[in-house]
């Protein structure tokens, strides 16, 4: 077993066929495990190392002895031939996965550019929330639904991003499945798989992975994706303790040592039949605190605000060490449901730490022509920079009427008190129109350095500002220049190349608009002209005018 086939050139097997069944089975074969060298030549001295080992009757860590029917332990009989009597007894002897709780893919849309969005693209109230059951979905008259579509890696809780047309339960990509395949005969089941399953309480998970797996929580409401496959167990702290382990990490891939994990694999993983209030208590700890990451994600809809300023990095940085803590209450909790030994647990993580379970490459954005790249996000760590940037970006919403400050249950609510939300609520523009000006009411610089001297007060508001944006000027300059140049990109690329808020502006760039995407209608550009683009012309031929006076 070389580990890397791309390091050797050519491999030869000899197989030799034994016809008594008793005896093929009980035939004890001798395998040598090379994973461990970085290359060819390595293998080659590290085999014949081995061999002098083997033939002089010295013991060598990579010879292993194996029992051929032993490898019928794990079902699909991979060709794992390293883990102890211990970890095989463990797949021999507990229940599937599948036997309690069958994983299930769901919605295929055949056209994801057509039928899915992210949820600040429809916006909120165009989307049907909530929902338990296909009847209530329908009852609500609503086009989008929450949709879970996988993603990168996160336990526990999150990846909450997409909504998909199921208007009328579906119709629309029903009657498009049965015109794309028409060898289906009109039976949009074999795409459209599940459907019973929908907007169930469950656990999700991603089907492409760089190598770890996650599962998370489904609340309900949600409608699940082939990527974002999902299962239905009656104990749900028991299952997402078990997959977000590091004893199903390493079981999952001896059962599928690719990137690609289909139902079929999860199905055959062992599972404790019981679990116990100490490891539900862990897990509901783990998905509270992955919650409050999400509540502090402006991309996410249960975002209330990003991380307190200033001293939100160190509050982020504690949360994130208590989680690593209680994940390794989670897995000590697992081996004990399981009864690993010490001997035992040892080996899976000498396995895990040294990256030796083999791994297929893959292509994580394998996506359909038109589809939605998935991303493998790193854990989220913030500094003193991203976190004042995230709070200018906050300041933005507010103005625009993205984010509603002390709006109970509102995207971006904040944890003000009411005095101070009701000052941040008057700075909201019905028409969601700024102009980049300073001699104008509504220059979008000036409102948001408003906005953050209201949150935090003038002084502090300036320190924000200059850690943001590394400077030492006056604030009011230095953020009109950010946002007349650095904000937007970084905007496009925090909104997946989606943005909420356009910004137009001349040809040279010396003057600009803010326009709010929900706010738009089919008067905005005459409203921008006729209040804004218009009243500047005329300001600036007066201007010109007079100075060609004066030097008259």
């Amino acid at each position: 077993d070389v580990g890397n086939p791309g390091t050797l050139q050519t491999s030869a097997y000899v197989f030799r066929q034994e016809e008594d069944p008793k005896v093929r089975q009980n035939a004890v074969g001798t395998y040598f495990r090379l994973v461990k060298e970085p290359d060819s030549e390595a293998k080659r001295r590290r085999f014949e190392e081995a061999l002098i080992n083997l033939r002089a009757g010295r013991d060598d860590p990579i010879v292993y002895r194996y029992r051929q029917d032993d490898f019928d332990a794990i079902p699909g009989s991979p060709w794992v031939y390293w883990i102890t009597p211990g970890l095989r007894k463990i797949f021999k002897t507990f229940p599937k996965l599948g036997e309690i709780a069958q994983p299930r893919q769901g919605l295929a849309t055949a056209d994801n550019f057509r039928f899915l969005r992210f949820w600040w693209e429809a916006g909120l109230d165009r989307i049907g929330f909530g929902c338990k059951n296909t009847r209530e979905a329908q009852a609500t008259g609503k086009r989008w639904f929450p949709y879970m579509k996988g993603g990168g890696f996160k336990r526990w809780y999150g990846n909450q991003e997409y909504v998909v047309n199921w208007e009328q339960d579906g119709k629309e990509i029903k009657e498009y499945i049965c015109y794309r395949y028409p060898y289906l005969n009109g039976n949009w089941e074999w795409v459209a798989k599940n459907t019973d399953y929908y907007f169930r309480r469950g656990v999700t998970y991603s089907y492409l992975t760089s190598g770890n797996f996650s599962a998370r929580l489904s609340l309900g409401g949600f409608i699940f994706d082939v990527a974002g496959s999902s299962l239905f167990p009656n104990d749900m702290s028991l299952a997402l303790a078990v997959l977000n382990s590091r004893f199903a990490l390493y079981a999952l891939q001896l059962i599928n040592p690719t990137v690609n994990f289909q139902v079929g694999d999860l199905a055959r993983l062992p599972v404790p039949s019981s679990s116990n209030d100490i490891l539900r208590e862990h897990v509901d700890k783990a998905i509270a605190l992955a919650k409050t990451a999400s509540e502090e994600d402006e991309t996410t809809w249960d975002f209330i605000a990003p991380p307190d300023w200033p001293d939100g990095t160190q509050k982020v940085a504690e949360r994130h060490a208590q989680l690593a803590e209680i994940e390794r209450q989670i897995d000590e909790e697992v081996y004990r449901l399981y009864g690993i030994s010490d001997e035992d647990r040892q080996a899976i993580e000498a396995e895990l730490a040294t990256g030796s379970i083999p791994q297929l490459d893959g292509d994580l954005e394998e996506t359909e022509p038109g589809d939605f790249a998935e991303q493998e996000p790193v854990e989220s760590v913030w500094s003193r920079d991203a976190l004042a940037k995230a709070w200018i970006s906050y300041a933005v919403g507010v103005i625009m009427g993205q984010f509603r400050p002390g709006v109970e249950s509102g995207v971006g609510r904040g944890r003000f008190d009411s005095k101070t939300a009701e000052q941040l609520q008057a700075l909201e523009d019905q028409d969601g129109l700024f102009v980049v000006d300073p001699t104008h009411p509504d220059d979008i610089a000036s409102k948001v350095l408003c906005a953050l001297d209201i949150m935090f007060g003038e002084d502090e508001a300036a320190q924000l500002v200059k850690q943001a944006l590394k400077t030492n000027g006056d604030p009011l300059s230095s953020l009109r220049d950010y946002l007349t140049d650095k904000f937007f990109k970084e905007h496009v690329q925090k909104y997946r190349k989606r943005p909420i808020y356009w910004y137009l502006r001349s040809a040279k760039g010396g003057y600009g608009l803010w326009l709010y995407y929900h706010r738009l209608d089919k008067d905005i550009l005459f409203k921008a002209l006729l209040r804004y683009v218009e009243p500047k012309i005329r300001l600036e031929e007066d201007r010109l005018k007079t100075l060609r006076g004066r030097r008259e």
